[in-house]
């Protein structure tokens, strides 16, 4: 199945390290598939494909695309292979805190698998 794959990340601090963590936080190497797809700057990475892949590639490139966006302070990703479509967007809220949006069945605990600040005022 044909799979278009489009990711922007920003990073706080190194976008090589955050990377590496996310890889072995996902326990893949799916990177190294298509070497021309990613783009690492110091501290931003992009992300572009179009190829074939079995379901299984598509699930590895998911979830790395989205450890990526738990490391990020910024950034979307989205996978799209046909009809079926996965996205997710980091916002920052009016506190300042990132939280994550999302679209598709992989998303259904996005906002409740990221910590909340809660703060009192007066």
């Amino acid at each position: 199945m044909v799979v278009r794959g489009h990711a922007e990340y920003v990073f706080e601090d190194s976008a090589g390290l955050s990377l590496a963590r996310a890889l072995e936080r996902v326990f893949t190497d799916i990177d190294k598939a298509h070497p021309e797809a990613w783009v690492v700057e110091d501290r931003t990475i992009s992300f572009s494909l179009e190829a074939e892949l079995t379901p299984a590639e598509r699930e590895a490139y998911r979830r790395l695309l989205d450890a990526l966006l738990d490391e990020a302070i910024a950034g979307e990703a989205s996978l799209d292979a046909g009809g079926d479509r996965w996205a997710r967007r980091l916002r920052v809220s009016a506190s300042g805190v990132p939280r994550t949006e999302g679209s598709g069945a992989a998303d259904t605990n996005v906002v409740t698998d990221h910590p909340t600040i809660k703060t009192r005022v007066g």
